[in-house]
C-alpha cells in the first residue's frame, strides 16, 4: 500500500517476487522528475549439498567449493570445528566460496565445514577430506639378505599408505603363492621361507598396491655356498717369454673372495686378473722370478678353500757370447767352450754336419791335435725341455805347408820349355818363392811365374839353366823347402866346321873328325855306304872320330857318323876319296889345329919341275890375300891370323905346271879353350844341413873340356857324398852337413886351355834358443812388458831367423793394436800398456829354412779392482715381498775378495737366509724385501793389487691395494648405482675405472666420475652397463685393479658371428646347427624343423638324408625377452647310375644310350669317348641324358663313359657299344663262266660282316663239301694289298683282321718277323683270322704279319700297328691369382704319344698370346698377360690333342683388386637412442674381409649389444653422446687393404638436471645457474644444461686428454722405379690428434690431416724420392711419430 501522499510504498510480508527495481515519478507542468529504487528480498542461506566425502592424492592441490548459490551471503570455513586461518597451505578464493589446499598432506585429512548466513539466517556444509597416501615400503629399495643353506629366511616389508596397501610377492619376476616351504604371514608383510636351497636365491619383489599407486622393493636372497676350488693341473711349466695362465675356478654363493699366495706371501699383480667365476694370473711374458708356488685361496662366509700350482719357468738356453772364429795351428791343443745357462741346466752336445762329436769333456770341445780335416763349423748345441740353442764355432786350422805330386828332377831338350811344379797344400794359402843355389831368384829374364808362384817355368831352356832350385811355401803355421834338379838336353850337335869331302893319298892314314856334343855325352857309330863300320884299319878315336890306316881304294865312299842320345841323333855324312899318289916329292902335314885368335901357318910341300904354280883353295874357292891371310912368295905357306871358328875347315893347294897338276887337302882344325857360362851361376850357394845341393859347372869349348872339381884345393872324387853328373859339369853333395862349407872350384881343361869357376858354400842350420824353458812374468795392469826371444847367433850365422810371436796359439797382428810393438827384428814384443786381456801364454818361433824353434812365456797381468757401475743404479727400487738382486760387477786379477756392507756395518751374507749370494759374491738377491732392507749397501772389493767400492741405495716400495664397495651389484633397468673405490699405496695411487678393459670416460648419460675417481655413478642402468667395472689404482711401485660386475636382466641374445645360415651338406653326413645364446636368466632353447617342434632338443643330425632339408628354427626365451634364429638348410647327394652295359645297333642305325642318372641337384651328364669328352656335332647328339649317335658306323664302336657330376660329387658308368653289319658280298667271279670240259675252274666269293659271315657253297641248291670228289680249293687270296695301318689308344682294344679268300686256311701270326708270343691281352677268334688285344700297351705296337696256308698255297697280309697314348696335362696350380698390374703366366705341361699339339681357350677361342716351349717329348704352353686387368680374369682352358685323344684342363686366372672404400670419407648424424649405420661399400677382388675400430679403444667385438656388424655395415643401436667420434672400417684382402673414415655426429637435447647435493665435477657441457635461466621451459624441449646448485663460483675447466697412439702405421717397402705407393697412417687420442707427413726430416705440407687419419699417395718416377718416410700425429697431450724406409729399385 501507499503511504504519505503516495510518497511512501508499505509492502507486507515481502516476498522472493517483490523483488526488483521501482520508480518513483512527480511531475508537473514545468517539469518531470523520476527516481529508481532497488528492492532486494533476503531470505536464509541454503546448501545445496550437507555432506560430502573429498578425496585427494598426496601433494596434490585440492579446492573445496561451498555449496552456495547466494554469493551475498557471509561466509566461513571450518576445520574439525576449528575457523581456518589462511596461510600458503590454505587459501580462500576472493569470495570465500572455495577453500584451496596446496600439496596436500596427510596432516590436511579432517573435516572441513563451510559455514554461510545473512541477516535472514545461516547455513553449514560439511566435507569430509581424506588425502591419499600411495604405498610406500619402508626401507631400501633394494636390499641383500644372506643366508646359508637349509635355514629359514624372514623377509619383511615395512608398508605405508592410505588407504590400507594390498601386498603380494614375486620371486624373479613370477607371483609367489603359500606353500609347504613358502609362507605369507601379517597380511603380506613378511614372507618365510623354510629351508632355502641354491635354486631359491633370486630376486624377491614385495609389491603393494593401493587406489594411488603402488610400491616395490626388492629383496635378493643369496644363499651362501663354500667354496670349491677346482684347477686343470697343479703343475704348470711355462717357457721364459711366453704366456701362461694359472687358473683357479671358483664357485660358491656368495662368490668366494680370491687371494693368492705366492711361496707363501701374499701376492698382489696387476697380473691377477677375473673372468666371471674363473680367477687366474696370466703372465704374458713369463720370467724366472714368476717361478714359485702360487695358491689360490677362496672365501666366503660359508668356509674357505685353496689349492697350490707349483709354477716352474723354463728358460731356453743361451750360449754366452764369446769368439765364434778361432784359429790354431794344427797339431797344437785345441779347447772351446760352450757355458749356456738355462733352467733346467741344459745338456750341451757338439756337432759338426749334422754328427754328434765325441772328443767333447763336459761343455768343452776338445781337440788335442788338429788337422786340416779338423777345420770347419762345429756346433754346440744346449738343449732342455724349453728349447734348443745352437751355437756356430768356426775353427780354422792352420796347415804347415806340405808338398805333393812334386817331381824333383826335371829334364828338358835345351830350347824347350821347362815347368817346375810347387804344389804346395796348407792354410792358410801359402806364398811361394824361388831359389836357385839357395838365393832368392831375381833375374826373370828366361823364368815366368804362375799367378800363385807355385809353377816356375824356364821358357827356353839352356845349358847354364840347369841346376839345382829349391820352392819354399810359407804361412802363418811355418814353412816348408822342396828341392828341384833341372837337367838340359842337348841334341847331338857338331860346332866346328868339318871337311866332309876329305881326300886322302892311298895307303896314307885318313882321320874323319866328328866332334859331336850333347848332353847326355852321345854315343857315336860309323857307317859306311849304310854298313857299320868293321875290321882291324877302322879305329874309333876319342869315342868320335873314325880312323882309317893306310887307306885303300876300297875305302872310298860315303861315311856316316850316328851320334845319338835320350835327346836325339845326328847322322853326319862324309864323300872319301882316295887318289893316287900324289905328285909331290915330299910329304908334309894334312891336319893343322889352331887355337881360337891365335896365328896358323900351313905348308903345301911340293918340288916339282918346273916350278909349279901354286893356288890355294878354301871349299873350292880361290884364297885371296886379306888382312888377316897371308900366302908366301912361293905360294907354299898360308897364314892365318886372328883365327876365328869359321875359318877352320879344308884347305886345298892345288900345284900345276906344263907337266900336270896335283892338289892335297889340309885340314885345319880351331881349338875353342874352355869359356864356363857365369850368367846363371851362384858364387856363394846357400845349403841346408841335411839336405842336397848341386853346383853347376856349364862349360863349352872345343874339343869338350875336361871338368875337375876341387875343394879348399883338393880334387874331389866321386863318393857316396859326392856326385858328378853331366860330363862333369853338375856337382851334387847329397846330405849336406856343417863340414861341407868352404871354397869349391870347377877347373875345366882342353887343348885350347883352361877356365875355372869358384864357389863359396854356406851351410844353414837351424835356429838356436838361449833357452827353451817357460817364462813367466807378472805385471800390474797399465805396466809395460818387454819379452825377449832369446836367439842364439854363431859367427858364421848366415842371416837372421825369422821371428813370429803367437798368443794362445794365434798369431800375433801388430796391425789391430797400437798397444804391441815387436822390435829388434823380431826378438823382441812390447806391450806399451798391459790389460787383463793380455794375460796367457806367449810364445816366440824363430824359424828359417832350416828348422824352427821355440820358446814360451807365461804372462799375468795383475789387475785393480774396477766396478761396473752400469750394471746397477745408484738408486733401486723393489716392491716389498718381491725378489731384488743388486750388483756388483767386480773385475781384477787376482779376482778381488768382495765384502758387503749396509749402513756401514759389514753383513754376514753367507749365513743368512734372506739373501741369497750370487756368482761369487757380485750380486746379492734378497729373496723376499722387507722395509728394513732399505738403506745404503756398500760393495768393497779388495786384491793384492788395490781396493776399491760401490754405494747403492736400495728403496722398498708399497704396491697400491684397492677394495670396491658395494660387493652386491645386481640391479633392476633403469635404477641407478653408485660405487666407491678406496685405495691405500706408496706413493699415493692415482685412480682409473675400466670397463671390460677399455678406459671408462665420465658422461651425461653414462657413467659419471668424481671425487678423483674414488665414486663411480650410473644414474640409470642399461643393459650396455652390464660387465665387470674395474678401479684400477696406480702408483710408482705397481697396478692394482679390483672388479666389480655389474649386472642386469638381459633379454636372450643369439650369437649369429661366423654363422652359415643356408648350410649345404652332402648326404650321409652330420648337421650341426649351432644356438649359442646368452641372457640372464639362462634362456631355454627350442628347436623347430619346418615350424614342427623337434622334441628331443638336439641341434645335430647324423647320416642326413634329402628329407632333412629345411627351415631349422632355434627359439631362446627367458622371463626378459625373446629371440629365434632360422637355418635354411639344403641337402645334396651325389650322382649315381642306374643302368650300363652293352648296346648293339645295325650299322647305319641311330644308337640311342641313355645315363639313368640320379642325385640332388640334378646332375649334369657328359660324355666321354677313349678318354675324350663327346660333343654334339653332326652325327653326335646329346640331350641331358641321351647320347643319340646318327646313321651309325662301325668306326663309332668302343667304350662309351657315362659321366654325370653336381656340387656333391661325380659317378661314372661305361656303355660297351657294338656295331652289327650285314654280311655283303665283296669279291666274286664272273657270274657266267665258259670252261673247258675236263678243265679245272675256280670261283671267288669275299664277304665282310660283323660278327665274320661264315661262307658256303651251292651248286644246283646242293651244299658242296669240299671233300667231295671233283671239287678242290685254291690257295688263299689276299683281299687288300699293301700295309694295312691300324691306329689304337693305349688302354683300348685293338681288332687285327687277316682279310683272306679261299678255303679256310692255317693262319698264322708274326710280330716284327718273329712267330706272335700271345700274351693275356691277346685273343683270337676261331679261324685266328682276328686277333684281338685288350687293353694295348705300348709295346704291342709294331709289325704284324698274318700268313695264310692251306695245300694250295700260302698268302700273306701286313699290318702296322700304332698304340698311341691320349694326352695326359700334367698338374700345375689350378687357381692362378695375381695382383692387378702384375704379369700372369699360365703353364700347360702335356705327354702323350703322338706329342700332343696344345692350344689355349678362352670363351671357346683360341688365344694369341700363348708362347710355345718344345722339346722331348713334353710340350709346354704359357700364356703370358703383361699389365693384367680384371678384364683378364676368367676359366682358361688347356686342349692338349693327337690323333689317341684329347685332353682338357681349366685354369682359373683370378685378378686381384685392391679394397676400396667408397666414400673414403663420409658424415653420419644421429639423435641419442636412435639405432644409426655407418656404411662402409668397400669393394674388391676377392671380396675383402671387412672390420671396425672405434677410435678411440673401442672394443667394438666384445660389445654385441651396442653394435652389430650387418655386411660390411656397422650398426649401432641406441647411440648415447660418448659414441660421437670417428670410426674406421678396415677392408683387407690378399690384394691390400683401404682404411674408410666414419664420423658419427651425435645430436643431444638439453637436459634439465635436478639439484642432488653436491658440486659435480668440471664440465663443460653444465652451464653456471643465472638468473634469466628462471624462466626457461624445463618440459623437455629445447632447454638447457645447468648446475645443479647456484653458485657464484666461475665454471672450473681442466684439461684431460689421451696422447695420441698409432692404429695403423706405414710399411718399409722396395719397389721398382715408376712405382705408385700409398702409406696409409691413422692415430686416436683426445682431441683427435692432427696428422702430418715428412721426407727425410722435411715437412710435406699438402698432406695434413685432421681427423686421425691420412693417406699419402707417393708417384716415385725418380731415385731422389728414396728415404725416410715419416707420420707424424700430435695434439696437446704428446706427439708421436712411425717412420719407414721406401727404396727404390732398379729394374
Amino acid at each position: 500500500m501507499f503511504l504519505n501522499d503516495h510518497q511512501q510504498l508499505h509492502i507486507e510480508s515481502a516476498a522472493e517476487e517483490d523483488a526488483g527495481r521501482y520508480s518513483c515519478v512527480a511531475e508537473n507542468k514545468p517539469g518531470r522528475v523520476e527516481k529508481d529504487m532497488i528492492v532486494a528480498v533476503l531470505k536464509p542461506p541454503e546448501m545445496e549439498d550437507y555432506e560430502r566425502l573429498l578425496e585427494s592424492p598426496e601433494n596434490d592441490s585440492l579446492t573445496l567449493t561451498c555449496p552456495i548459490n547466494d554469493p551475498s551471503v557471509e561466509m566461513q570455513w571450518l576445520k574439525n570445528g576449528v575457523p581456518i586461518t589462511t596461510s600458503s597451505k590454505l587459501q580462500l578464493s576472493a569470495s570465500r566460496a572455495k577453500l584451496h589446499l596446496m600439496n596436500s598432506q596427510v596432516s590436511d585429512s579432517g573435516r572441513y565445514t563451510c559455514r554461510a548466513w545473512n541477516d535472514a539466517g545461516e547455513d553449514v556444509s560439511n566435507m569430509d577430506v581424506l588425502v591419499l597416501i600411495p604405498p610406500k615400503i619402508v626401507g631400501p629399495s633394494f636390499r641383500s639378505i644372506n643366508s646359508i643353506l637349509n635355514q629359514t629366511v624372514h623377509i619383511e616389508c615395512k608398508i605405508t599408505g592410505t588407504p590400507q596397501p594390498k601386498v603380494f610377492w614375486s620371486f624373479d619376476g613370477r607371483k609367489l603363492f603359500p606353500s609347504e616351504r613358502t609362507q605369507i604371514r601379517n597380511n603380506g608383510t613378511v614372507l618365510v621361507l623354510s629351508e632355502v636351497q641354491t635354486n631359491q636365491e633370486g630376486r624377491y619383489s614385495c609389491i603393494a598396491t593401493n587406489k594411488v599407486g603402488r610400491a616395490e622393493a626388492d629383496i635378493f636372497l643369496q644363499v651362501t655356498v663354500p667354496p670349491l676350488i677346482t684347477t686343470p693341473a697343479d703343475e704348470l711349466k711355462v717357457i721364459k717369454g711366453q704366456g701362461q695362465t694359472i687358473r683357479c675356478e671358483v664357485s660358491g654363493s656368495p662368490s668366494p673372495k680370491v687371494e693368492w699366495l705366492k711361496n707363501g706371501q701374499k701376492f698382489d699383480s696387476a697380473m691377477i686378473q677375473r673372468s666371471s667365476n674363473l680367477h687366474y694370473i696370466h703372465l704374458r711374458e713369463a720370467q724366472v722370478k714368476d717361478a714359485g708356488r702360487y695358491t689360490c685361496i677362496a672365501t666366503n662366509r660359508a668356509g674357505e678353500h685353496r689349492i697350490t700350482i707349483q709354477l716352474h719357468v723354463l728358460v731356453p738356453p743361451a750360449i754366452f757370447e764369446g769368439d765364434r772364429v778361432l784359429q790354431v795351428k794344427e797339431k797344437t791343443m785345441l779347447t772351446v767352450d760352450c757355458q749356456a745357462n738355462g733352467i733346467p741346466a741344459p745338456q750341451i752336445s757338439w756337432k759338426r754336419d749334422g754328427v754328434p762329436v765325441d772328443t767333447v769333456e763336459g761343455s768343452r770341445l776338445v781337440i788335442k791335435s788338429p788337422k786340416a780335416n779338423d777345420a770347419g763349423r762345429f756346433t754346440c748345441e744346449a738343449r732342455n725341455e724349453a728349447g734348443i740353442a745352437t751355437a756356430d764355432f768356426e775353427i780354422d786350422v792352420f796347415v804347415k805347408p806340405q808338398f805333393r805330386d812334386l817331381i824333383s828332377e826335371i829334364r828338358v831338350l835345351e830350347g824347350e820349355r821347362a815347368r817346375l811344379e810347387c804344389k804346395a797344400d796348407g792354410h792358410p794359402e801359402p806364398s811361394i818363392a824361388w831359389l836357385r843355389g839357395g838365393r832368392l831368384l831375381e833375374d826373370m829374364k828366361n823364368f815366368i811365374l804362375s799367378p800363385r808362384g807355385e809353377t816356375l817355368m824356364i821358357l827356353k831352356a839352356k845349358r847354364t839353366d840347369g841346376g839345382s832350385y829349391s820352392c819354399v811355401a810359407k804361412n802363418y803355421a811355418g814353412k816348408s823347402e822342396a828341392s828341384f834338379t833341372v837337367i838340359v838336353l842337348n841334341r847331338p850337335h857338331i860346332e866346328e866346321l868339318i871337311d866332309q869331302n876329305p881326300k886322302v893319298v892311298l895307303n896314307n892314314d885318313l882321320v874323319l873328325h866328328c866332334p859331336v856334343l850333347g848332353n847326355p855325352k852321345p854315343k857315336v857309330e860309323w857307317f859306311l855306304n849304310g854298313v857299320l863300320v868293321k875290321g882291324d884299319r877302322y879305329t874309333i878315336i876319342d869315342d868320335t872320330d873314325l880312323k882309317i890306316s893306310s887307306s885303300q881304294q876300297t875305302d872310298s865312299g860315303r861315311y856316316s857318323c850316328r851320334a845319338k842320345n835320350e835327346a836325339g841323333t845326328l847322322n853326319t855324312d862324309y864323300v872319301v876319296e882316295i887318289i893316287g899318289p900324289p905328285k909331290f916329292h915330299r910329304g908334309g902335314d894334312a891336319n893343322y889345329e889352331a887355337v881360337l885368335g891365335g896365328t896358323i901357318t900351313m905348308n903345301c910341300a911340293v918340288d916339282a919341275e918346273p916350278t909349279p904354280e901354286i893356288v890355294w883353295y878354301r871349299s873350292d874357292t880361290a884364297i885371296y890375300l886379306s888382312d888377316n891371310i897371308r900366302i908366301s912368295d912361293d905360294g907354299q905357306q898360308i897364314t892365318i891370323r886372328g883365327i876365328q871358328i869359321s875359318d877352320g875347315g879344308k884347305y886345298t893347294c892345288k900345284a900345276k905346271n906344263e907337266a900336270g897338276s896335283a892338289d892335297i887337302d889340309l885340314n885345319l882344325k880351331i881349338l875353342v879353350p874352355p869359356n864356363i857360362d857365369k850368367s846363371n851361376i851362384i858364387g856363394n850357394p846357400l845349403a841346408i844341413a841335411g839336405r842336397s845341393i848341386y853346383l853347376e859347372c856349364p862349360v863349352t869349348g872345343i874339343p869338350q873340356p875336361d871338368i875337375t872339381w876341387l875343394k879348399d884345393g883338393l880334387v874331389i872324387t866321386t863318393s857316396e857324398h859326392f856326385s858328378l853328373d853331366q860330363n862333369n859339369q853338375t856337382f851334387g853333395i847329397k846330405i849336406v852337413d856343417i863340414d861341407d862349407a868352404g871354397r869349391y872350384q870347377c877347373i875345366a881343361e882342353n887343348r885350347g886351355g883352361t877356365a875355372e869357376q869358384e864357389f863359396k858354400l854356406e851351410v844353414l842350420v837351424p835356429p838356436e834358443l838361449e833357452t827353451t824353458e817357460p817364462q813367466k812374468h807378472i805385471k800390474h795392469e797399465k805396466d809395460s812388458l818387454t819379452l825377449w826371444c832369446p836367439v842364439r847367433y854363431t859367427p858364421d850365422s848366415v842371416s837372421l831367423p825369422d821371428i813370429l810371436w803367437y798368443k794362445d796359439g794365434r798369431p800375433i797382428d801388430t796391425r789391430s793394436s797400437s798397444n804391441i810393438k815387436i822390435t829388434s827384428e823380431g826378438q823382441r814384443l812390447q806391450l806399451i800398456k798391459t790389460t787383463l786381456t793380455d794375460a796367457g801364454n806367449y810364445s816366440c818361433v824363430a824359424l828359417n829354412r832350416a828348422g824352427e824353434t821355440s820358446l814360451t812365456f807365461h804372462v799375468e797381468i795383475l789387475s785393480m779392482p774396477k766396478i761396473d757401475s752400469s750394471s746397477q743404479i745408484a738408486q733401486p727400487h723393489v716392491i716389498i715381498g718381491k725378489p731384488v738382486t743388486i750388483w756388483c760387477k767386480v773385475t781384477g786379477y787376482p779376482m778381488p775378495i768382495i765384502k758387503w756392507l749396509k749402513d756401514g756395518k759389514e753383513q754376514n751374507v753367507m749365513n743368512r737366509a734372506d739373501i741369497q749370494v750370487l756368482e761369487n759374491g757380485q750380486g746379492l738377491m734378497i729373496l723376499e724385501t722387507k722395509e728394513e732392507h732399505a738403506g745404503i749397501w756398500i760393495c768393497e772389493a779388495e786384491n793384492n793389487a788395490g781396493k776399491n767400492q760401490l754405494d747403492i741405495t736400495l728403496d722398498v716400495w708399497t704396491p697400491p691395494v684397492v677394495a670396491i664397495s658395494p660387493n652386491d651389484t645386481l640391479r633392476a633397468l633403469d635404477t641407478p648405482i653408485t660405487l666407491y673405490c678406496e685405495a691405500t699405496g706408496n706413493p699415493e695411487p692415482s685412480l682409473s675405472w675400466s670397463k671390460e678393459g677399455q678406459p671408462l670416460i665420465s658422461s651425461v648419460e653414462g657413467a659419471r666420475i668424481s671425487l678423483k675417481g674414488k665414486r663411480l655413478d650410473i644414474p640409470r642402468l642399461r643393459q650396455s652397463h652390464v660387465g665387470e667395472y674395474s678401479c684400477i689404482a696406480t702408483n710408482e711401485a705397481g697396478r692394482a685393479e679390483a672388479v666389480v660386475h655389474i649386472d642386469v636382466l638381459v633379454p636372450p641374445i643369439i650369437n649369429r658371428d661366423n654363422i652359415e645360415m643356408s648350410p649345404r651338406l652332402p648326404t650321409g653326413q652330420t648337421l650341426t646347427l649351432l644356438c649359442d645364446a646368452t641372457g640372464k636368466p639362462k634362456p631355454t632353447i627350442q628347436w623347430y624343423a619346418n615350424d614342427t617342434l623337434i622334441v628331443n632338443g638336439k641341434n645335430n643330425i647324423s647320416n642326413i638324408s634329402l628329407p632333412d632339408h629345411g627351415i631349422y628354427k632355434c627359439s631362446a626365451s627367458n622371463i626378459a625377452g625373446y629371440d629365434e634364429l632360422l637355418y635354411t638348410v639344403s641337402i645334396v647327394q651325389s650322382p649315381w647310375i642306374g643302368n650300363g652295359g652293352t648296346v648293339q645297333t645295325v650299322e647305319g642305325d641311330i644308337t640311342k644310350m641313355i645315363c639313368d642318372a640320379y642325385g640332388e641337384p640334378p646332375p649334369v651328364v657328359t660324355w666321354q669317348r677313349n678318354g675324350i669328352r663327346v660333343e654334339s656335332g653332326v652325327r653326335y647328339i646329346i640331350e641331358d641324358k641321351l647320347l643319340k649317335i646318327l646313321d651309325t658306323r662301325t668306326s663309332d664302336s668302343g667304350i662309351y663313359v657315362c659321366i654325370a657330376t653336381n656340387e656333391a660329387g661325380t659317378s661314372q658308368q661305361a656303355f660297351t657299344l657294338e656295331v652289327l653289319v650285314v654280311p655283303r658280298i665283296t669279291m666274286t667271279s664272273p657270274n657266267d663262266s665258259v670252261v673247258p670240259v675236263g678243265e679245272p675252274f675256280s670261283l671267288k666269293c669275299g664277304a665282310r660282316g660283323y660278327p665274320v659271315p661264315d661262307i658256303d657253297w651251292m651248286v644246283n641248291d646242293k651244299l658242296i663239301d669240299a671233300e667231295n670228289e671233283g671239287f678242290s680249293v685254291g690257295p688263299p687270296v689276299v683281299t687288300k694289298r699293301g700295309i694295312k695301318i691300324i691306329n689304337a689308344t693305349e688302354g683300348d682294344a685293338s681288332l687285327l683282321v687277316c682279310e683272306v679268300e679261299g678255303l679256310t686256311p692255317q693262319i698264322r701270326w708274326y710280330k716284327d718277323g718273329s712267330p706272335l708270343s700271345i700274351e693275356s691281352n691277346m685273343e683270337f677268334n676261331e679261324d685266328r683270322t682276328e686277333l684281338k688285344i685288350h687293353a694295348s700297351r705300348l709295346h704291342d705296337e709294331g709289325t704284324y704279319d698274318c700268313i695264310a696256308m692251306n695245300p694250295a698255297g700260302n698268302a700273306t697280309q701286313n699290318l702296322l700297328l700304332y698304340v698311341g697314348v691320349p694326352p695326359r696335362i700334367t698338374e700345375k696350380p689350378r687357381r692362378i691369382i695375381v695382383k692387378s698390374g702384375q704379369t700372369a703366366k699360365l703353364w700347360c705341361e702335356a705327354v702323350g704319344i703322338p706329342k700332343p699339339h696344345i692350344t689355349w681357350l678362352k670363351d671357346d677361342q683360341a688365344l694369341e698370346q700363348a708362347i710355345l716351349d718344345e722339346y722331348s717329348d713334353i710340350l709346354k704352353s704359357v700364356a703370358v698377360f703383361p699389365n693384367i686387368t680384371s678384364e683378364d680374369a676368367g676359366v682358361y682352358t688347356c686342349k692338349a690333342e693327337n690323333w689317341a685323344g684329347t685332353s682338357y684342363k681349366d685354369v682359373d686366372l683370378v685378378v686381384l683388386i685392391p679394397p676400396t672404400i667408397s666414400p673414403e670419407r663420409l658424415n653420419v648424424t644421429g639423435e641419442i637412442y636412435d639405432t644409426v649405420i655407418l656404411p662402409c661399400n668397400a669393394s674388391g677382388i676377392p671380396e675383402p674381409v671387412v672390420s671396425w675400430i672405434k677410435m678411440p679403444n673401442v672394443n667394438i667385438v666384445s660389445n654385441g649389444e651396442k653394435y652389430q656388424i650387418l655386411g660390411s655395415s656397422l650398426a649401432i643401436r641406441n647411440i648415447a653422446a660418448e659414441d660421437d667420434g670417428f670410426y674406421h672400417c678396415v677392408a683387407k684382402s690378399n690384394a691390400g687393404q683401404a682404411i674408410g673414415s666414419r664420423r658419427l655426429i651425435v645430436i643431444v637435447r638439453t637436459t634439465y638436471i635436478a639439484a642432488r647435493g653436491d658440486m659435480p665435477e668440471s664440465d663443460h657441457n653444465l652451464l653456471p645457474w643465472k638468473q634469466e635461466y628462471q624462466d626457461l621451459p624445463v618440459n623437455g624441449t629445447d632447454g638447457t644444461l645447468i648446475r645443479c646448485l647456484p653458485g657464484v663460483r666461475e665454471p672450473r675447466h681442466t684439461i684431460s686428454g689421451i696422447a695420441p697412439r698409432f692404429i695403423h702405421t706405414p710399411q718399409s717397402q722396395s719397389v721398382p722405379i715408376g712405382s705408385i705407393v700409398d702409406l696409409y697412417c691413422s692415430a686416436v687420442g683426445s682431441p683427435i690428434p692432427e696428422i702430418r707427413w715428412r721426407w727425410n726430416n722435411k715437412t710435406i705440407d699438402e698432406e695434413t690431416n685432421t681427423n686421425g687419419f691420412s693417406k699419402l699417395r707417393l708417384v716415385l718416377d725418380n731415385h731422389e724420392d728414396s728415404g725416410e718416410y715419416a707420420c707424424v700425429a700430435d695434439n696437446a697431450m704428446g706427439s708421436i711419430t712411425a717412420s719407414v724406409q721406401i727404396t727404390i729399385i732398379a729394374p
